[in-house]
């Protein structure tokens, strides 16, 4: 087995209409839902939203540069998603060898991209249900 993760990242609000903010940034790999209906595991969304699959990274080095150009190319479309009052949130699954590190530590830089005041997650709230 080898290092992998896979990033996806998730919008969601009560404003939001998933479909036209797509559509309006032409986002690949995406995928909206709306409130109310099914979600993995039996339940059921509870607010609209979409979820974008950012795909694999074999390294540390590069989910972070992977994450981080995502949000730097879609910045526009989280801008419009923070406006109609939805929340982000980032979901990494790793896939890593027996006696390897099971975290990813993101640089300093890199989480300074990500808590930028005038950057995409600005808004504090969180978001956390599963999708």
């Amino acid at each position: 087995m080898k290092w992998e993760a896979i990033a996806v990242l998730h919008a969601a609000g009560n404003g939001l209409e998933p479909e036209d903010l797509l559509k309006k940034h032409s986002v690949a790999n995406a995928t909206a839902y709306r409130e109310g209906e099914a979600a993995a595991g039996g339940r059921k969304h509870t607010l609209s939203g979409f979820k974008v699959d950012l795909g694999a990274a074999a390294s540390k080095v590069a989910l972070e540069q992977q994450v981080l150009k995502h949000l730097q190319d879609y910045s526009a479309l989280y801008a419009d998603v923070a406006k109609h009052g939805g929340h982000l949130s980032l979901g990494i699954g790793l896939m890593v060898p027996p006696k390897e590190p099971r975290t990813v530590t993101f640089t300093p830089d890199a989480l300074a991209v990500l808590l930028d005041a005038k950057g995409p997650l600005k808004n504090k709230s969180t978001f956390h249900e599963r999708v």
